[in-house]
């Protein structure tokens, strides 16, 4: 009878912390007249009175048949309550990836053209086109760059850096134009603009095989880290040790680059099927990395990787979340899922040190509650966006929430993080008044979600230490007739409660250390190998020493 209970408890404190997510309200945009209705994954940013999406929407047809759609870049301004202010469009033959702040008021739009409508710098074959606007989404200047002989790939991304200018990576395979270096096969292609338009710099990262890159970060010393997939190449820059036999199965891959663009160091990460890492977060203490795992073996070992099979027998992947230091050294990692696909787009730090994570998930098991899609695993028409909260210390789900209809939802770069409870939402559809969606109509068209929710949970009593054991010293180690120990000033060390285990597990002494530099005696317990552990209402640690 205890444990029915037990465990009826532990399914309502599930269930209200899934119900914690309030939406604020929603707006529903999409384009009328069109039998496809084709839309790509809506980008978000914040302006001074309201927010701006940018999406690729279907506006005609070219003539004579086969009737080939016409893509243009569709452009949202929408005031701080989701109502349509203006529209406007770019190009012709054109598709947008993201729209990102630039300087004062203004912002940079990054996507792709092979029309002559749209600059007269075009390529023939397709080129990358980046647009500078002001707030009211005029044109203050635009540029298209690459290759007359490239072909680009999907998984382009790009970000503001510190001198307002804009860096994209571009996986694609070409050279010549403005690509300086080639490594014969699908490169990670990085390109550097300032705030006028200039090309600074080009940069390529690749094998002989097939390289895919997913969102650089820049860092705090002016680098930038890459995170990356790698497949059956043995020559160019990134090198694997030991080398790697060819394989269609990719490794995940970082790269750290200083601030010149040269590589101070990389790391290779492979197991029995594909690893691929797609984002990374800067934090205090180190790089979170965000990946795909599709097998929990090799570098995965242990991370809780939830193993399953699509509808066509193919093996599923898990969000997998990798936490480093700055030099690379692992501080922990874990897999998040069910026996669907499950995998990140966004990971965003909160200030109570945890984080936040934007995903997909077609997963109705594992660490997934209350997905919307039906039926499951049918990619691409039954995901949900995945939005969880972990631990920043360790990892631990803190909670879950699907957010999405019965149908497919995507969201890659449509989230704005307003503070550690309130985030914008800009999310593909393609089913309105279903699920959470409450706007559009019932109808199979493709939909521009846009949505501001908040995370009502309380953390009241629930008690979220910062583990800082790797940054006390705890000396001597032998002890004598006492230890100290060091702890940095950034931490409270007031209050420390210290507690003394013998290698039984039996308490020895506990007492109360109020010091920055607290003294334990150890004169009067036995020799032996011991456990100090501290800790108060923020933080806790945990050293052995051996006392003579």
């Amino acid at each position: 009878m205890r444990i029915f209970f037990l465990l009826l408890l532990m399914f309502f404190f599930n269930l209200a912390f899934s119900q914690h997510i309030q939406f604020n309200w929603q707006s529903c945009q999409y384009q009328i007249g069109y039998e496809r209705d084709v839309m790509s994954n809506p980008s978000i940013v914040s302006t001074n009175d309201g927010y701006l999406v940018l999406t690729t929407v279907e506006t005609g047809h070219y003539t004579p048949p086969p009737e080939i759609p016409i893509m243009n870049i569709w452009l949202i301004k929408m005031d701080t309550v989701g109502i349509l202010q203006w529209e406007k469009y770019f190009g012709s033959s054109s598709g947008a990836v993201k729209i990102i702040p630039a300087d004062l008021d203004n912002f940079y739009i990054f996507g792709s053209t092979d029309s002559s409508v749209t600059s007269p710098t075009y390529l023939p074959n397709g080129g990358l086109w980046y647009i500078k606007i002001d707030n009211d989404g005029n044109k203050i200047w635009d540029r298209v760059v690459g290759s007359e002989n490239m072909l680009l790939g999907a998984g382009a991304n790009c970000i503001s850096t510190i001198d307002n200018g804009i860096l994209s990576l571009t996986n694609l395979v070409g050279s010549g134009g403005n690509i300086t270096n080639s490594f014969g096969f699908w490169d990670a292609w990085l390109l550097k603009l300032n705030a006028q338009g200039d090309i600074e710099w080009d940069f390529t990262l690749g094998t002989d095989g097939l390289d895919i890159g997913g969102l650089p970060i820049q860092t705090s010393d002016s680098g930038y880290l890459i995170p990356m997939g790698s497949a059956d190449g043995t020559t160019g820059n990134i090198i694997c040790d030991p080398p790697p036999q060819p394989t269609i199965n990719s490794r995940a891959v970082i790269v750290k680059l200083d601030s010149a663009r040269n590589i101070e160091w990389q790391q290779c990460f492979a197991a029995s099927y594909h690893l691929i890492f797609q984002n990374a977060l800067e934090v205090a203490d180190g790089y979170i990395i965000g990946g795909f795992a599709y097998a929990g073996d090799g570098a995965v070992e242990g991370t809780g990787y939830h193993l399953g099979y699509n509808n066509q027998g193919e093996q599923t992947c898990d969000l997998w979340l990798r936490k480093i230091d700055f030099d690379g050294n692992l501080i922990w990692q874990k897999c998040y899922g069910g026996s669907g696909n499950d995998w990140p787009l966004q990971l965003l730090k909160t200030t109570d040190g945890n984080l936040v994570i934007f995903g997909q998930t077609q997963s109705r098991d594992g660490d997934v509650t209350g997905i919307h899609a039906d039926p499951p695993y049918l990619y691409p028409l039954s995901d949900d966006v995945w939005m969880l909260k972990v631990k920043g210390t360790n990892g631990n789900l803190l909670w879950n929430r699907c957010i999405g209809s019965t149908e497919r939802e995507f969201i890659n770069n449509g989230v704005i993080q307003k503070n550690d409870k309130n985030y914008i939402l800009a999310i593909n559809t393609v089913f309105g008044n279903r699920g959470d969606i409450t706007c559009g109509v019932n109808e199979y068209k493709y939909f521009s979600w846009v949505s501001s929710i908040t995370d009502t949970t309380a953390y009241v009593n629930i008690r979220d230490f910062e583990d800082i054991s790797h940054s006390i010293k705890l000396y001597p180690n032998p002890a004598d007739d006492f230890i100290t120990l060091e702890i940095p000033n950034q931490y409270d060390a007031q209050n420390f409660q210290a507690t003394l285990i013998n290698s039984e597990g039996r308490i020895i002494k506990s007492l109360l250390l109020s010091d920055a530099r607290p003294y334990f005696n150890t004169a009067n317990i036995p020799s032996g190998l011991y456990l100090l552990k501290i800790e108060n209402q923020n933080i806790k640690a945990s050293m052995r020493f051996i006392k003579k």
